[in-house]
């Protein structure tokens, strides 16, 4: 079954995402920073850490992109990858 979860994002937790994960969205709700994610419930999980990364900023080799997200009415350009644990 496809469904589709909302997770918030904290740099240095871990989300479990099955293969084939969409990311949908990325955006601030109520001041957490969270990603809107598809996946396939019946498929095997596979943990992935949250990275935050600056405009600028290194990005892992295998890290995948989720989105973006301003910050302060756009002072501040966050960045969210995740990358396998």
């Amino acid at each position: 079954m496809r469904n589709i979860y909302k997770f918030p994002l904290m740099p240095g937790d871990t989300i479990p995402l099955p293969a084939g994960a969409v990311p949908r969205l990325v955006a601030n709700q109520l001041g957490i920073d969270c990603a809107w994610i598809e996946v396939q419930t019946d498929a095997p999980a596979r943990k992935h850490l949250v990275v935050k990364v600056g405009t600028g900023g290194n990005i892992a080799p295998d890290a995948m992109y989720l989105g973006t997200v301003l910050e302060c009415h756009g002072q501040f350009v966050w960045h969210y990858y995740l990358v396998p644990a």
